[in-house]
């Protein structure tokens, strides 16, 4: 009888658990389309804990802009990581370079979170059609399980929080659960073989500790 007790005692501290489960973000764009790897809240107050949870406020603090997220790194890094002297008039060209210089531009592997991923393609920057806009886009990581990522990065005007799946780059669906979200907005003069997919569009991350420790960006003001 004891165990019994012991286990309706258990099976009911379960369910409760999981009825206390943090919400899912609701995009109006892509609504209903992933599970977070974490939870919302509570990642610490470490440089990467910080960084994410900058970006996860974006999300109910700044619904509209634009700027595919360089505006808001700008303000995330000069906020959370004064040292890396880098403003988004810049570019993310100049970000990457930097990065590169410090031994934190990562192009293989799954980031961390708090990393910055980088996207190209996300819009068409030169105004020529074509597919051949390196690093136009970027976000911040909020989940990671070391093979799938999610980002909060801005398309559509607005932040979302979207997964990505670099090892699944064309797939939009996989196991029953969405691995790639869409990081470029479908445009009437897209190109033809335009991608939109997050997993195609990524173009590797940097590794926020790494570029932190390295001190001030070459080239930087600080």
């Amino acid at each position: 009888m004891r165990r019994l007790i012991a286990a309706a005692v258990l099976l009911a501290a379960c369910s409760g658990t999981a009825e206390r489960r943090p919400a899912e973000h609701q995009s109006p764009l892509l609504r209903s389309e992933w599970r977070p790897l974490t939870p919302h809240r509570g990642y610490g107050n470490e440089i990467r804990g910080r960084m994410a949870g900058a970006a996860e406020a974006l999300l109910s603090e700044s619904p509209d802009g634009s700027g595919w997220g360089l505006e808001d790194l700008a303000a995330i890094l000069g906020d959370v990581a004064p040292k890396v002297s880098w403003s988004a008039e810049k570019g993310l060209e100049d970000l990457a370079a930097s990065a590169r210089g410090a031994d934190a531009y990562r192009d293989a592997g799954a980031p961390g979170i708090g990393d910055i991923a980088l996207f190209r393609d996300q819009r068409d920057a030169n105004g020529n059609g074509a597919d051949d806009d390196p690093l136009t886009g970027c976000g911040i990581v909020v989940a990671s399980d070391g093979e799938a990522f999610e980002v909060v990065t801005r398309t559509g005007g607005r932040p979302r929080r979207i997964p990505v799946c670099p090892g699944l780059p064309d797939a939009r669906e996989s196991g029953g659960r969405v691995v790639n979200g869409f990081a470029r907005v479908p445009r009437r003069d897209d190109p033809r073989d335009a991608a939109y997919l997050a997993g195609r569009l990524y173009a590797g991350h940097i590794d926020i500790e790494a570029l932190v420790s390295a001190g001030p960006s070459p080239g930087g003001d600080g």
